[in-house]
C-alpha cells in the first residue's frame, strides 16, 4: 500500500493583513472621494428664481407694505364712519342703535362679515378696515391667474400697475365697499374663462356666487356687473354677425349650455336676495343700486368728465398712458385675442357709464381703473415682445417712481388733515371731499372717554349727528335731556347752547376741499402734485366738547337715536 500523499497547498492562502505587492495602486488614485452627507443636503438645488418669480415677489411684497402700514393712522371720514357704525350695532347685539340715521341700503354681506371682525377683534380704525384690505389683496391675487389671458408680461404689468396706483391703494386703506366690489368683478372674470374652458355645473354656481356677491355689494358693484354683461353681449352680437351659421350655432348652444346659464342665475339671485336679508336690510336696497343705471344721462359727461380727469391727471397717469397704448395695440389689430377685444370694449363702455351717471361717487373710479389697468397690462404683454422694450423700459421706470411718489404722499405723507396746521401749510388730496375727518377728531374722542366713568357715559346733541363724531364717541348712550347728559357736544354755528368754557374743548373735526378745475393753472398744478397743496380754500367745522362733572345727572335711561344728518 502506498502511503497517503499530503494535501495540495490551495492556491491563494490566507494572510494576517494585506500583502503590499498585491495592492493595485491605480484603483486607489482613480476612487472617487467620499462624499459628505451633510453638504449634498445643503447644497441641493430647492427651486429656481426666474425673473418672473422675482417679479411677482417684488409686486406682493410692495403689496402688503403700502396696504398694512399703519392702517390705523388715517382717522375714518364720514362716509366710513356710517358703515362702521352700522357693522358696530351687527356686532354689539345691544339695544342701543349707535348707527340709527346712518343705516345703509346694499352690501348686507360686507357689513355682515365686517361685523364678524369686530366681534372677534375689536371695532377700530384698523378692524373697521381690514376687511377692505383683504379685498385689494384678492385683487391683486386675482392679477397672477390673469396671466393665461394676457400674458405672463401683461400680468405683471397689470399687477404693477394696480400695486403702485395711488387710487387703489387709497381705497384699499379705506372702509370703502368698491374695493370688494372690484375684486369680486375679476374673480367673476377668471371664473367665467375658466367655465368656458371647461362647463361644469359646478363651475357656474362658482359663477353664480361670484356675479350674486359682485351685485349685493353695492352700487359699485351693479355698475361692475352691468358693464361686464354689456360687454359681454357686445361681443356676442359682434361675434354673431361675423360667424356663418350664426342661428344654427345659437341654438346648439342654449341647447348645451342652458341649465348652466339657470344655475348661474338662480345662484346669483339666492345670494343677493341672502345678502340682504342676513341683516335685515331692505330689499329695496337693491333696487335702488340698480335705480344708478336706470339715469345716464348724456348731460352729465362734462362734470363727470372734470371729476374724472384730475385723478388720471395727478394720480393715474401711469394707467391712463398705458390704456391709451392698449387701445391702440388692440385697434391696429396687433393683438387679436377675443379676451383683449372684451376687455377694451368693457373699457370704453366703463368710461361711458361713468361720465354718464350723476354725481359721480370718488369710489365709482374704480369702475374705469379696473378694465383700464387690465387692457394697459395687455399693451405691456405686447410691447414686451418688440424690440422698442429695450428702449421703452426706461420711459416706463420713470413714470413708475413718479407713480411711487405720489402714491406715498397721499397715502402716508398727507393722508388725513390736521386742524393745527398753520393756514399757509395745509394739505390735501383728491379724495378727502366734504368729510375728512382731522386727527384732532380721534384724540379728543378717546380724551373724552377717559375722563368719563363707563356707569355714566351719556351724551346731549342738539341736531344731526356728525357719521365721524358719532364713531368716535360710539361708547357714549344719546339721551334727549341736556342737564342729564355726561358730555354735551354743540356742531352748530352759531352755538345755541350755553357751554362752560372751562370744561369746554373746542377743535376742527372735519375739513372740506373741493377741487375746482377752472381756477388751475400750471404753477398751481406742479405745488399740488409734488406737495400736495390745494389751490383754493379749504372749510373747517368746528365742534364744542363740554364734559360735565360726575354728579351733573343721573338719569342715563332713555335712549334717543340720533337723527339723520
Amino acid at each position: 500500500m502506498e502511503p497517503l500523499s499530503p494535501p495540495s497547498q490551495p492556491e491563494e492562502e490566507w494572510h494576517l493583513g494585506v500583502d503590499p505587492e498585491a495592492l493595485d495602486h491605480d484603483a486607489f488614485a482613480d476612487a472617487p472621494p467620499a462624499i459628505d452627507p451633510s453638504a449634498d443636503r445643503l447644497e441641493k438645488p430647492v427651486a429656481v428664481l426666474t425673473v418672473e418669480h422675482l417679479a411677482w415677489i417684488l409686486i406682493a411684497s410692495w403689496t402688503l407694505l403700502t396696504r398694512f402700514a399703519f392702517l390705523g393712522a388715517r382717522p375714518l371720514n364720514a362716509s366710513e364712519a356710517r358703515d362702521a357704525l352700522f357693522a358696530y350695532d351687527l356686532a354689539s347685539r345691544t339695544d342701543e342703535a349707535a348707527a340709527a340715521g346712518f343705516h345703509p341700503f346694499a352690501a348686507g354681506w360686507i357689513h355682515l362679515a365686517q361685523a364678524g371682525i369686530f366681534a372677534l377683534g375689536g371695532a377700530n380704525d384698523l378692524t373697521a378696515r381690514l376687511l377692505f384690505v383683504l379685498s385689494g389683496m384678492l385683487l391683486l391675487a386675482m392679477t397672477f391667474e390673469l396671466r393665461h389671458y394676457i400674458g405672463r408680461a401683461g400680468a405683471i404689468g397689470m399687477g404693477a400697475l394696480l400695486a403702485l396706483s395711488p387710487t387703489v391703494t387709497w381705497f384699499s386703506r379705506a372702509n370703502a365697499i368698491a374695493i370688494t366690489g372690484a375684486a369680486l368683478a375679476i374673480v367673476a372674470i377668471a371664473v367665467f374663462m375658466a367655465l368656458c374652458a371647461q362647463p361644469t355645473r359646478r363651475r357656474a354656481a362658482a359663477l353664480g356666487l361670484a356675479s350674486g356677491l359682485l351685485i349685493a355689494s353695492g352700487p359699485t358693484g351693479c355698475i361692475l356687473a352691468a358693464s361686464l354683461i354689456g360687454s359681454l353681449a357686445l361681443c356676442g352680437i359682434g361675434a354673431f354677425f361675423v360667424t356663418g351659421n350664426a342661428w344654427l350655432r345659437a341654438r346648439v348652444w342654449l341647447d348645451r349650455y342652458r341649465r348652466l346659464v339657470l344655475v348661474v342665475v338662480v345662484t346669483a339671485l339666492v345670494f343677493c336676495f341672502a345678502s340682504q336679508h342676513a341683516v335685515g336690510l331692505p330689499l329695496r336696497g337693491l333696487a335702488d343700486s340698480f335705480a344708478i343705471l336706470a339715469a345716464p344721462r348724456i348731460a352729465n359727461f362734462v362734470p363727470g368728465l372734470r371729476a374724472l380727469l384730475l385723478p388720471l391727471a395727478f394720480y393715474e397717469f401711469m394707467i391712463a398712458l398705458a390704456t391709451l397704448a392698449g387701445i391702440v395695440v388692440v385697434c391696429a389689430l396687433r393683438v387679436r385675442a377675443r379676451f383683449a377685444r372684451f376687455t377694451a370694449i368693457w373699457t370704453v363702455l366703463s368710461f361711458v357709464l361713468y361720465l354718464s351717471l350723476p354725481d359721480p361717487d370718488p369710489e365709482r373710479i374704480l369702475v374705469v381703473l379696473l378694465p383700464a389697468a387690465i387692457l394697459g397690462g395687455i399693451a405691456l404683454d405686447y410691447f414686451h415682445h418688440t424690440h422698442y422694450w429695450r428702449y421703452g423700459r426706461y420711459l416706463i421706470a420713470v413714470i413708475a417712481l413718479l407713480t411711487i411718489f405720489v402714491q406715498l404722499a397721499i397715502n402716508f405723507i398727507h393722508s388725513s388733515p390736521d386742524a393745527s396746521a398753520a393756514a399757509w401749510s395745509r394739505h390735501a388730496t383728491l379724495y378727502w371731499g366734504q368729510d375728512a375727518t382731522t386727527i384732532q377728531t380721534r384724540d379728543q374722542g378717546n380724551a373724552i372717554l377717559k375722563q368719563v366713568e363707563p356707569a355714566n357715559r351719556t351724551v346731549y346733541h342738539d341736531g344731526g349727528w356728525p357719521p365721524a363724531l358719532r364713531w368716535y364717541l360710539r361708547d357714549l348712550r344719546p339721551i334727549e335731556s341736556i342737564s342729564d347728559a355726561r358730555v354735551v357736544v354743540d356742531t352748530n354755528q352759531p352755538s345755541k347752547l350755553n357751554l362752560d368754557p372751562a370744561r369746554t374743548t373746542q377743535f376742527e373735526y372735519v375739513e372740506s376741499w373741493i377741487a375746482v378745475p377752472a381756477s388751475l393753472n400750471n404753477r398751481r398744478a406742479l405745488r399740488f402734485f409734488f406737495l400736495q397743496e390745494p389751490w383754493s380754500a379749504i372749510t373747517a367745522h368746528p365742534v364744542a366738547l363740554e364734559v360735565r362733572p360726575q354728579g351733573s345727572g343721573n338719569a342715563p335711561t332713555l335712549i334717543v337715536p340720533p337723527s339723520a344728518p
